[in-house]
């Protein structure tokens, strides 16, 4: 499944903190843009009536007096942006792309605990050298304490965009989590009965190593998943259900008999 940051149980997931480096700068930069072009005047003509062309328009704004309060403007006006951009940022990537994650260690208990309805549920481990997950687009999280700081008023920046997709706060590094981002285009949109429109990544079989189930995973569920790997496919797909230590507080996976496949 293909899921749309904003969905992400981790509120602080693709959030940078947006923070132009030097507003005053970029408030002049946006001051000379708009005064060297008439492309600027004539889009907002309506909203300057105290003048009638480009040439007017640029001699009022370069008077002393108000160039100066334009550009405090300007400034101010950046970090109120930046602000409402780092407040919408994650919705804004959840229009076009989304992320299908990946954890690192089948056994985790905090994971089985978290992400499998309590036990319940499966865990698919896939071929990890796959070309899948090769490309730019597959990421290592990197857990630290510190979120991403990000100048929204430079040059798009594909190294900065990729930190901050990857950064996570060191709670969550047990996960030892990857991602694989997707572009939304590229996914298959399901409409669920209840409204919801969820979108999936089809993968070739091969992909699959095995099937762990959990430790409360149910009789019905384990013959569903038995009777999915019979077919010629995914027979040599491995299967497994989480097993208790009898004195530690770990996890095992014991082979699960599936002769009659």
């Amino acid at each position: 499944m293909v899921t749309p940051p904003k969905y992400f149980n981790d509120p602080f997931d693709f959030s940078p903190i947006i923070r132009c480096q030097d507003p005053a700068a970029y408030a002049l930069r946006l001051f000379d843009d708009a005064t060297s072009s008439p492309n600027y005047f004539n889009a907002h003509r309506a909203d300057f009536p105290m003048v009638s062309d480009f040439a007017k328009f640029r001699e009022y704004l370069n008077r002393p007096t108000v160039k100066t309060a334009v550009l405090a403007k300007l400034a101010k006006g950046v970090t109120e942006t930046d602000l409402r951009t780092q407040n919408a940022v994650v919705d804004v990537m959840s229009q076009s792309f989304g992320v299908i994650c990946f954890a690192g260690d089948a056994v985790h208990p905090l994971m089985w605990g978290h992400y499998t309805s309590r036990h319940s549920g499966l865990v698919i481990e896939f071929r990890e050298d796959d070309l899948l997950f090769t490309p730019p687009s597959f990421l290592r999280v990197d857990y630290l304490d510190e979120r991403v700081i990000y100048d929204a008023s430079g040059v798009p920046d594909r190294a900065t965009v990729e930190l901050f997709a990857r950064r996570k706060s060191s709670h969550w590094a047990y996960e030892r989590e990857s991602r694989l981002i997707v572009p939304l285009a590229d996914a298959v949109p399901f409409d669920a009965p209840d409204g919801v429109r969820y979108f999936f990544l089809p993968i070739e079989p091969r992909l699959i190593v095995s099937v762990t189930l959990g430790l409360r995973a149910d009789d019905e569920l384990k013959n569903k998943v038995i009777e999915a790997l019979s077919a010629p496919e995914l027979r040599h797909v491995e299967l497994f259900q989480i097993a208790k230590d009898e004195n530690k507080f770990e996890f095992h996976r014991r082979p699960v008999d599936v002769t009659a496949r």
